[in-house]
């Protein structure tokens, strides 16, 4: 059985990552906005990780979370606001991807929660 030279596959793969640098993923992440029931929230939505609760409104409750590539018919696009609201729920249970590569000093904990 031959052995495998582990540093040579390496140094290949350096090489080939500075002659072709990995082009950026063509699919994209909308942010979107759901406005779901109180027991769907309850009894799917909340048990998973992905969606993010915003607010409730009345007996209603909207939920965040991102899709791949075109937005969802009974979905739209969050605001700013609700984007810095879910990614600041992200990053704190350590879930990618996040919508903001960095959230902005002007605002502060207090005012996402």
């Amino acid at each position: 059985m031959e052995k495998i030279n582990f540093k040579k596959y390496l140094e290949m793969g350096l090489k080939m990552s500075k002659e072709k640098p990995m082009e950026e993923p063509k699919v994209k992440t909308p942010w979107v906005k759901k406005i779901v029931n109180v027991t769907d929230w309850k009894r799917y939505y909340s048990q998973i990780s992905a969606y993010c609760y915003l607010r409730k409104e009345k007996e209603k409750i909207i939920i965040g979370f991102c899709v791949a590539n075109e937005i969802p018919r009974d979905c739209e696009l969050c605001t700013d606001e609700e984007c810095l609201q879910i990614d600041s729920y992200r990053r704190a249970y350590n879930i990618f991807p996040c919508p903001c590569n960095e959230i902005p000093k002007q605002v502060s904990q207090s005012s996402i929660i």
